[in-house]
């Protein structure tokens, strides 16, 4: 196909009117060509040519991606103008839930609107709170954790330095999240010790592995950060968690046996989601330290499946869903019928 060069005033009246063919410009010498031809410029963004965002303006986008992707300026200007809207988007755990979270009053303040997972806040009239489709995608995946073997411990690290207002792991507060850990291992009976697979974090330098080591409690088998959490979750007959994150919310609609742990001077909640947490206490799911959640694991280890599969455990799980991380398989509709509303609102 031979080519003639296209100067940038031409590809936007190309771009945007559609008055000037294709075939003007690249003359076309067999039948594949012509079809090229034909529809190319309808399926080439205006950046591949020219650098600059080919959207109009006054668009609705609707997604988390304007935070850490290269599509900000994109996106800020297909959302400018008068009718222009940008709705962010629930992306993990933590929300509502931290009793510092300034991540969130960001995220809603910042757009026009804000989609959570369950939740609804007080604070703000911008939330709609909709079926995640993340965690939809997880419950129909049907795990049968039943004919599994391995105990899978997520573990998390933090910033070395005081980097923000969140009520998360501080810097202070390392080693002795590290002693917890190293207390929940240490307790496992044998027979858990066997099956026993410890996730490694994401390094900010506190060497945890290596602390674990020194204290004669490195587990035997260690699943290295490289390798996809998800694989190892799916191999899974029981995940515990020490934090509180997204893995264990995931955890919950993959519906696979967890224990969740973590003392509330390290990781601080709001008193919103206390009720929420207390209630999974009640069941076993929380506690609210190594000693319980390793005692609770070691007594319970060979009917953990039958304790899970409870009536009242599974209702907890579903009340804890309903407000922080929606499971609806008709996720589909209430997402189109907001769409909808957005696109088509009533006056």
């Amino acid at each position: 196909m031979r080519k003639i060069k296209i100067r940038k005033k031409e590809f936007n009246s190309i771009n945007t009117h559609k008055r000037i063919n294709f075939s003007d410009y690249f003359v076309s010498n067999n039948e594949f060509e012509n079809c090229v031809s034909e529809n190319i410029i309808k399926h080439i963004p205006e950046l591949v040519f020219t650098k600059e965002p080919s959207f109009a303006e006054e668009g609705i986008w609707i997604g988390f991606d304007i935070y850490n992707s290269k599509k900000a300026d994109l996106i800020s200007r297909y959302t400018s103008g008068k009718n222009g809207k940008w709705y962010s988007v629930q992306h993990g755990g933590g929300y509502e839930q931290y009793l510092v979270f300034p991540h969130e009053k960001i995220e809603y303040e910042s757009s026009d609107g804000f989609i959570s997972w369950g939740w609804a806040s007080k604070n703000s009239s911008k939330l709609t709170f909709l079926p995640s489709p993340h965690l939809v995608n997880l419950r129909k995946m049907n795990v049968d954790y039943r004919q599994k073997k391995q105990i899978l411990y997520i573990s998390t690290e933090h910033f070395a330095y005081f980097l923000r207002l969140h009520s998360t792991l501080r810097p202070e507060l390392q080693f002795s999240y590290l002693k917890e850990q190293a207390n929940f291992i240490a307790n496992l009976s044998e027979e858990v010790s066997k099956d026993f697979v410890f996730r490694a974090s994401i390094q900010f330098g506190w060497n945890n592995l290596e602390y674990l080591k020194r204290e004669d409690s490195l587990p035997k088998t260690i699943s290295s950060i490289n390798e996809d959490i998800f694989s190892r979750i799916l191999k899974a007959r029981l995940v515990v968690v020490d934090h509180l994150a997204t893995s264990y919310m995931e955890s919950f609609a993959l519906n696979i046996p967890t224990i969740l742990y973590f003392k509330e001077e390290m990781f601080g909640y709001s008193a919103k989601f206390k009720p929420y947490l207390m209630s999974l206490k009640e069941v076993g799911i929380y506690h609210e330290d190594s000693f319980s959640a390793v005692r609770f694991l070691n007594e319970n280890y060979h009917k953990i499946e039958d304790w899970w599969a409870s009536e009242e455990v599974q209702n907890r799980i579903q009340d804890f869903l309903s407000e922080y991380g929606r499971v609806n398989e008709n996720w589909f509709v209430a997402w189109k019928s907001f769409s909808d509303q957005l696109l088509h609102p009533a006056f």
